[in-house]
């Protein structure tokens, strides 16, 4: 007991190694693991121009992700879908409004190993086939969706329930967020997702395009016809059909999301503006689409003008 309240003397005294400035340089980040690889390249970036801050970058999938950033356990979150009114309406019961910033453009890949031969395109009323909610227990081969297709069982791979690669996915085959069948091989991790499809000669999964060109020429891309929404020509993943918007619907805009809270902070600031100050540069890199550059130079002005609230 005397040793605790020893402990506790020397820290009431040195400020327990000086928390505030430990706060004041630190920076803690978590959410989507599309958005993982940009963050974490300007993140290391950052730290050579900027010794003594730390960041930290995790992995939760963007739904997990919000939920820290609501807590307050975290100061950003790598979000792949924009935030959701229910999610917007519970940070804002403790007091924390979200500002969502643009990072990227982004395109879910629908995915096949090499040893898949047959399938050249895929269409979102067969995505929707495999995937729906009625699709549950049931076992498909290749030839129950198109006759001249192999008798091959279909193994599914994706993201899981609290990626916002899932919540996208799902709305844009299902018609419904997060409405999905539960029995496929599944993970917050793209990474995951990818290497559990190359172990699988009968296998169909989705994840992000910038892990679909990382492990290119191992994995084939099915060009998607949208054909629930009419349409008649298959349109494949590239940075000129995700930049135009005519790959659909599995185009997206990928976040990233700060509280007011913890705008408050000047080292918050600092990394942002930083994170996008570095982005564009990166894009070919880090095989993702970047924005237009007006883009950046908007979210740089929106952060030099900002003034925290008066306490």
């Amino acid at each position: 007991m005397r040793m605790l309240f020893y402990a506790g003397l020397i820290c009431l005294l040195t400020g327990c190694l000086d928390q505030a400035k430990y706060r004041a340089q630190y920076v803690k980040i978590d959410g989507s693991s599309t958005v993982f690889p940009i963050t974490e390249a300007i993140t290391e970036d950052f730290y050579a121009a900027n010794p003594g801050y730390k960041v930290v970058v995790g992995v939760s999938g963007t739904g997990g992700g919000i939920r820290k950033l609501c807590r307050g356990d975290i100061d950003l979150c790598n979000a792949s879908r924009p935030i959701e009114e229910g999610e917007m309406n519970a940070c804002q019961k403790v007091g924390l409004e979200i500002i969502s910033l643009p990072v990227a453009f982004d395109g879910i890949v629908i995915a096949v190993p090499n040893a898949n031969h047959w399938a050249k395109d895929i269409r979102v009323s067969e995505l929707r086939r495999l995937w729906e909610p009625a699709a549950q227990g049931k076992k498909f081969k290749w030839k129950d969706l198109r006759p001249e297709w192999p008798d091959e069982p279909v193994s599914l791979f994706g993201a899981g329930s609290s990626s916002g690669t899932y919540d996208f996915f799902t709305e844009m085959v299902t018609g419904i967020p997060r409405s999905s069948r539960g029995d496929y091989s599944s993970s917050e991790s793209d990474n995951i997702v990818v290497q559990g499809l190359l172990g699988s000669a009968g296998g169909i999964g989705y994840f992000g395009y910038t892990y679909f060109l990382e492990n290119e020429g191992r994995l084939r891309a099915l060009p998607v016809i949208n054909d629930l929404a009419g349409g008649i020509t298959a349109v494949g993943p590239s940075d000129e059909t995700i930049a135009d918007g005519s790959y659909q619907p599995f185009r997206r805009t990928q976040f990233m999301l700060v509280s007011n809270k913890s705008l408050e902070r000047e080292n918050v600031r600092k990394y942002l503006d930083y994170y996008y100050s570095r982005i564009e540069q990166l894009a070919n890199e880090l095989h993702f689409v970047p924005l237009p550059p007006a883009a950046y130079q908007e979210v740089r002005a929106w952060l030099l003008n900002y003034s925290p609230p008066k306490p």
